[in-house]
């Protein structure tokens, strides 16, 4: 379950990266056009050397479309600008949002982390309670197994002291037998 959480979240991250960096390139182009707008306007003002150049030459006509041309330069510029102001407040606002959203899979995943190393925790916990009952089973059983060897020694050496006892009794009611034949002889 943990495995298909963690190839869950890197499928997730990777389709986000993939598309903030779809994103960053529609801005760049943006960028780049802007910059282009941003030169054209640029060679428009130009005019306004040229405007004071021809304005002794040009007809009245001509001076007025020059001043119209260059009207609408400056008109120009300034949208490219408030474009080019809308362009830098998106590109933060996604930069906040690309931060959001990595902490929050850095905060998960150290939640899984976590949880991880709780988990081994407790197996370990258990695994060391099973490891001490079975160290102390195992002692338990050999002091069983102690105490039956020795109470069979102790058996064995019982026997082998009644063994000489009843060996001792043999010998003496032997003789007592004979002390017993030697007597009904004299008698006899």
């Amino acid at each position: 379950a943990l495995e298909a959480l963690r190839a869950d979240l890197l499928r997730e991250f990777a389709g986000f990266r993939a598309d903030v960096g779809a994103r960053f390139s529609a801005a760049a182009l943006a960028q780049e056009q802007t910059a282009a707008r941003l030169g054209a306007a640029a060679g428009m003002k130009d005019l306004q050397v040229l405007e004071a150049v021809l304005a002794d030459r040009a007809s009245a006509a001509e001076h007025q479309a020059l001043k119209q041309r260059l009207e609408a330069a400056h008109e120009l510029d300034a949208k490219l600008l408030a474009d080019l102001e809308k362009i830098a407040d998106w590109k933060q606002k996604l930069e906040e949002n690309v931060m959001e959203r990595v902490k929050n899979l850095e905060r998960h995943a150290a939640d899984v982390a976590a949880s991880l190393t709780g988990i081994k925790g407790s197996q370990e916990a258990r695994l060391g309670a099973a490891a001490a009952d079975a160290a102390q089973m195992r002692d338990w059983v050999g002091a069983q197994m102690g105490e039956a060897a020795a109470a069979r020694e102790r058996d064995e050496q019982r026997a082998a002291g009644l063994a000489g006892t009843v060996a001792r009794c043999e010998g003496a009611l032997r003789e007592f037998g004979g002390q017993v034949r030697d007597c009904f002889r004299e008698a006899a």
